[in-house]
């Protein structure tokens, strides 16, 4: 047609409006946008068109992200919008095109991350420092050497990790005593052994490194010595001592590599004494002349053998010093019991334990030892044994004296023997058995034997019940089950009535309950026999009904008091029934309800009942909306907002969609432009409660545009 003029609409363009009939315009927001067009033609008609979403703005990429620091592990987060394609790069030479990706770096340090993104409508970039470490060194070191002679001087190194920037020594007897240079050399000038210790530190902290005793330094070796006399006998002393090896020459021929010797000479005289030192570092001689004067002489002897079976016979041998020219011999017990003889054989015939002594002279005077309790002479056990019978089981009660082992032989015909000190044993029956016991020891057996008579066999106790589990009063029937033929019968029922019986079979009543043994003793002329079988009845009672309980609002919790019971059942007076031990139940309204609890086991039921009060407050109602007016269609949500007990909701939303509603939170379209009022009724256990808000929502709707006009040509 023919237009006389043009209305145009541009959604977040610029401009927004335009009489154009060509008209260009600028978005600049991303997004979807919509566009109208209103024409007038000449003859004053009115076309629109509208196109919703005609335009569409793409966005440009925005590049972002952020990172979780792990030691040398980096988790990076992706927040980019907008894109396609990405690129990271990690600042170490390496990159990645995963979304979020996880990155190692291999040492500290501060990494420049650059996130490069691709859209269609252009690229963003985005950087970030990540800072790795510093991390707590680990502090390490070596020696290029460890022992050795003084002056030792020794190179250390710092092998230390986590790149520390400070070094902190101590060298316990070195020189220096401490450093800080990262690889120092120290000088030991005294002997020992030596610590080393090394604190490696940065800014994250510090580590320490100790080795007790590293270094070991050896000084030349001095010999020296002490000497005390005490007759043929010298006590040499090594001083100083300082390690190594130790070579003695006494000046008589006989040498010794021990550090501090102890040695006898066996005449008078000077000798002289050399002793030679030596160690890695070297050797050192010193020598002295000992002087042994005159002196008494020193008595002792050995003997070949000190233990045996009489007759015990042992070789004497003399092992005085001194250049003795006599002795004298003393032999209690022995034959000979003395003797002047230098080396002698003695006998010892009878048991026990014996001393012996030897005197020794020479020309300056007598010395005399005394070896006490040496020899010890052993004889061949005594067997012997009494016995007890008890039916067929015989106790045998060990008599025998100086034995080491034992062997019994009972001679039933089963072939059974024993090593037992004192047995215990079951014959098969009746009858006359010889019974033998050997006794042993290192000097040989004895043996005793006697008869054992088995006059009779003795019972087994046993018996039955003709049932175990009951309530009160409660009878059991018991019968003898036992073997052996008893003759008597001796019943304890703890607890029963009558506690004891001496029938065959008793009956025996159980009032209270409880859980009971029962023990039989079956008695013939063998002997007797007692059986006890534990716990065997178990007598119930009725159980005993309880509840507490505690009130909150319409909430009511019921903590089970009852014993003695199994199952339970709960009537809760409003029509409601429960069967769990502890309850908790929700009363609808306010009122007086008696509350059963039934409890039951084997025995019967018994109940117990209270009455719980309910007494709750009315609701207030209250609510508030989520917006209240705004352009048809106009969605609401309504926040229930009431206060005290609420058990229901009833909306009411005229001119709304839906209408009424029994949500607590009801969401609610107005499609008609009006005012329009909304009510809420809230209901609890103790009454219910209305809120109306008069015209709280309104809704508007698009303008009408009109107009007339009047030509004058």
């Amino acid at each position: 047609g023919i237009v006389a003029s043009w209305s145009w609409t541009f959604d977040g363009g610029t401009p927004a409006t335009s009489t154009d009939q060509f008209p260009s315009v600028n978005f600049s927001l991303p997004g979807t946008h919509s566009v109208s067009l209103q024409v007038v033609t000449e003859g004053g008609n009115t076309y629109d068109l509208s196109a919703t979403d005609l335009v569409l703005i793409a966005p440009s990429p925005a590049a972002g992200f952020s990172s979780s620091v792990d030691s040398l592990t980096v988790d990076f987060t992706n927040s980019s919008t907008n894109y396609n394609n990405l690129q990271w790069d990690f600042g170490d030479g390496n990159t990645s095109n995963a979304a979020d990706p996880q990155h190692e770096y291999h040492q500290a340090g501060t990494y420049t991350v650059t996130l490069t993104t691709y859209g269609d409508c252009g690229v963003d970039v985005a950087t970030q420092d990540v800072t790795i470490g510093p991390f707590v060194p680990v502090a390490k070191f070596g020696v290029n050497i460890v022992s050795g002679c003084t002056p030792l001087t020794v190179t250390f190194t710092d092998e230390s990790g986590n790149q520390p920037t400070d070094w902190a020594w101590s060298f316990p007897g070195g020189d220096p005593a401490t450093s800080t240079e990262q690889n120092p050399t120290v000088t030991y000038n005294n002997p020992g052994s030596f610590d080393v210790e090394l604190t490696a530190s940065n800014a994250a902290g510090s580590g320490q490194s100790m080795a007790a005793g590293l270094i070991t330094v050896s000084e030349s070796p001095v010999a020296n010595f002490t000497s005390t006399l005490n007759g043929p006998q010298v006590q040499f002393l090594n001083t100083p001592v300082l390690g190594g090896s130790y070579a003695w020459d006494f000046g008589d021929g006989e040498t010794a590599t021990i550090s501090d010797p102890q040695y006898t000479y066996a005449a008078s005289g000077t000798y002289t004494v050399v002793l030679t030192v030596t160690n890695n570092c070297g050797n050192a001689t010193y020598s002295e002349d000992i002087t042994i004067a005159d002196f008494l002489p020193v008595a002792a002897f050995n003997a070949d053998i000190t233990i045996g079976c009489a007759p015990l016979t042992v070789a004497y041998s003399d092992q005085s010093i001194g250049q003795p020219i006599a002795w004298s011999w003393a032999f209690p017990g022995g034959n000979p019991v003395t003797s002047f003889e230098q080396n002698i054989a003695v006998t010892y015939d009878i048991a026990g334990t014996y001393n012996t002594t030897l005197t020794v002279n020479n020309v300056w005077g007598s010395a005399q030892i005394t070896q006490t309790d040496l020899i010890t002479v052993n004889t061949t056990p005594t067997a012997d044994f009494d016995f007890s019978v008890n039916g067929t089981d015989v106790s045998f009660a060990n008599n025998s004296t100086n034995a080491t082992t034992y062997e019994w032989a009972f001679n039933d015909g089963s072939g059974n023997i024993s090593s037992e000190i004192n047995p215990t044993y079951t014959f098969p029956g009746s009858g006359t058995y010889e019974v033998v016991l050997n006794a042993t020891n290192d000097c040989g057996t004895t043996t005793y034997m006697t008869n054992v008579v088995i006059s009779a066999t003795a019972p087994t106790a046993a018996f039955t019940l003709n049932q175990t589990q009951g309530c009160a009063p409660f009878e059991v029937q018991y019968t003898d089950e036992s073997e052996g033929e008893p003759t008597s019968w001796a019943w304890e029922f703890p607890g029963g009535n009558p506690t004891s019986s001496t029938l065959q079979n008793p009956t025996v009543i159980y009032d209270v309950p409880g859980v009971y043994s029962a023990t039989l003793t079956a008695t013939n002329s063998g002997g007797t026999s007692e059986v006890t079988q534990t716990d065997v009845v178990t007598v119930g009672s009725l159980p005993t009904a309880a509840y507490a309980f505690t009130v909150n609002e319409v909430e009511v919790t019921f903590s089970n008091t009852s014993e003695n019971a199994t199952t339970y059942s709960w009537d809760f007076g409003d029509g409601t029934t429960g069967t769990e031990p502890d309850a908790q139940h929700s009363y609808a309204s306010n009122g007086n309800y008696t509350v059963v609890l039934t409890a039951t086991n084997a025995c019967g039921s018994t109940t117990f009942e209270q009455e719980i009060v309910i007494s709750v407050a009315a609701p207030a109602a209250n609510f508030t909306s989520s917006q209240s007016e705004g352009c048809a269609p106009l969605e609401v949500t309504f926040a229930d907002q009431s206060a005290g007990t609420v058990t229901g909701w009833a909306w009411s939303f005229p001119g709304g969609t839906p209408a009424t509603s029994t949500e607590q939170n009801p969401t609610v379209t107005y499609s008609s432009p009006g005012t329009y009022d909304v009510g809420l009724t809230v209901t609890g256990p103790g009454g219910d409660d209305t809120s109306v808000s008069s015209g709280l929502v309104v809704v508007a709707n698009l303008p009408v545009a009109n107009f007339t006009s009047t030509n004058t040509p």
